[in-house]
């Protein structure tokens, strides 16, 4: 009786340290994850991603249409899209290869 109640609080006690453990990695992993965005939520982005998406399409659309209005209006979508691009590519991690 006696053994299987200090083997019982020995797996206890090995159970607590997993779960210690479990939360250290989780937090961890959250960590790395942000890291991965750049500190955005995937909400933020999903809306970027949409964005561009919808900038590019924008642009095609007035593709072959010349005006002095669709002009200023390409060149308006070109400059925002510009900005996202350089916004995401001056946040993208960088890789050390050696």
């Amino acid at each position: 009786m006696i053994d299987e109640k200090e083997a019982r609080i020995k797996e206890r006690a090995e159970h607590q340290q997993r779960i210690i453990e479990l939360e250290h990695l989780s937090e961890h992993l959250k960590g790395q994850l942000l890291l991965l965005t750049d500190g955005r939520s995937p909400e933020e982005c999903r809306i970027e991603k949409e964005r561009i998406k919808w900038l590019l399409q924008e642009i095609q659309n007035l593709e072959g249409i010349f005006s002095i209005v669709n002009y200023f209006k390409r060149k308006k979508l070109y400059k925002e899209l510009q900005e996202l691009m350089t916004k995401q590519a001056n946040t993208a991690p960088t890789s050390n290869n050696q």
